[in-house]
C-alpha cells in the first residue's frame, strides 16, 4: 500500500469540499 494510494481518496474528499465552500461563497457574495 503506497502513501499516495491512501491520501487519493482524501484528495478526492478535500476537493469535493473546497468545491461546494467555493459555491456556498458564491451565492452568499451574490445575495442568493
Amino acid at each position: 500500500l503506497l502513501p499516495t494510494d491512501l491520501c487519493q481518496p482524501f484528495a478526492f474528499y478535500y476537493q469535493k469540499v473546497a468545491q461546494d465552500i467555493y459555491t456556498l461563497k458564491e451565492s452568499i457574495h451574490r445575495g442568493i
